[in-house]
């Protein structure tokens, strides 16, 4: 076994490695700047490296290893699914419990039948998507999410198999809010962040992002473009509008971060679920591992409980990720991979959504990038010898 390498000399091999792929993404538009962390159990510390700039103008600030994204729904498994899992390996919170059990109001309402854990395995039958901020914006802020739940209570259930919801993580971190009476932000603090030694490391854009209490310089954070709903344009702030009428802190949306961040939290997640670790806060290794299993091994259901895992044709993860890894996308451009077996994790950040704030156009394009960006990467580890 090769002994555990210093990153410097790595560094350089990357760059190499990925050059060729994020110019061309960035001189095509696919987005202006990114960054990128990996990480194998060869190396000592994720290796981190940026392109491009904030903006496609040549005098916007470059990317850098500290540039923070808006992770869109990355908020899922790391602001929401991991909180879920500490309540549950304190027995506080059963995965079967149901909506109506924390909501008795929803007792005779399709959505008081729904269990925590089709909320967090996209299998509630809830829609993908709804734009609720119409709505919420009619409403005082303080008054927004109890007028968000009556929604829930009007939505009819379309159950069968697993569909991708941000409605069922939006249901989510208001279970979380009820149970613990705080906010979601709060709770994402006391149970996962400070646990993992990362509480400067992770923020919620509500409205504007304030790092140690104090608004980020825009030199620091990607733009995720500009919003007509807005009227301007979105920085520092979270881009999903159903996020952003609540006030920035919702179970789907709102988390801002980096990549090297991502990295280290999703380290410590892989020592528990090898067992190298066998608590870290309230979160135990057989909770990890039962969170990371795949609830379905029907084709097509993909979905751990909140993370994805690696699809039999065209995963984001590209081909070279084993069976047994887990992840997630985020709107905005973001993602996370992280394969249990090889000891393998990548995190990717970019503002794809530049310089529109819903832009769709080129989501085709990053669907082929996800892949190709993984190849390398996974083909870089091996020749290098680092996995």
């Amino acid at each position: 076994m090769n002994k555990v390498s210093d990153n410097n000399k790595e560094c350089v091999g990357l760059e190499l490695a990925l050059s060729d792929l994020i110019n061309e993404a960035i001189s095509s538009r696919l987005f202006p700047g990114c960054s990128i962390a990996i990480w194998s159990n060869r190396i000592r510390q994720p290796i981190v490296r940026a392109w491009g700039r904030l903006t496609y103008v040549p005098w916007s600030p470059e990317v850098t290893s500290d540039t923070w994204f808006d992770l869109a729904s990355l908020t899922k498994p790391i602001a929401t699914a991991i909180s879920v899992a500490t309540l549950v390996a304190e027995k506080k919170l059963s995965i079967q419990t149901q909506v109506k059990d924390i909501f008795p109001e929803a007792q005779n309402f399709p959505v008081g039948d729904v269990t925590v854990s089709s909320l967090l395995s996209h299998s509630s039958g809830l829609f993908p998507h709804i734009y609720f901020h119409h709505n919420l914006l009619g409403f005082p802020e303080r008054e927004r999410k109890k007028a968000l739940f009556m929604l829930f209570l009007e939505e009819k259930l379309h159950p069968g198999h697993q569909t991708y919801s941000d409605l069922g993580f939006l249901l989510l971190g208001l279970i979380l809010e009820r149970i613990c009476d705080a906010s979601l932000y709060e709770i994402a603090c006391e149970r996962v962040f400070v646990p993992f030694g990362l509480s400067n490391s992770f923020f919620f854009g509500s409205p504007q992002l304030l790092i140690e209490g104090q608004m980020a310089g825009w030199e620091t954070v990607a733009p995720t473009g500009f919003c007509p709903v807005r009227n301007r344009l979105v920085w520092a702030e979270v881009n999903d509008l159903n996020s952003w009428a609540l006030g920035g802190i919702t179970g789907h949306a709102g988390l801002f971060s980096t990549a090297k961040a991502i990295a280290l939290l999703m380290q410590q997640l892989l020592e528990l679920y090898k067992g190298r670790r066998k608590k870290v806060g309230q979160l135990d290794c057989d909770t990890v591992r039962f969170f990371f299993r795949r609830v379905s091994e029907q084709q097509g259901e993909d979905w751990a409980l909140g993370f994805d895992t690696p699809s039999e044709v065209g995963s984001s993860a590209g081909i070279l990720f084993s069976h047994e890894s887990i992840g997630h996308l985020g709107f905005t451009g973001t993602s996370f991979w992280v394969d249990l077996k090889q000891e393998v994790i990548v995190v990717f950040l970019c503002n794809r959504t530049f310089p529109v704030a819903e832009r769709i156009d080129n989501q085709s394009q990053m669907k082929l990038f996800r892949p190709a960006l993984h190849n390398l990467v996974m083909n870089w580890l091996h020749q290098a010898g680092l996995m």
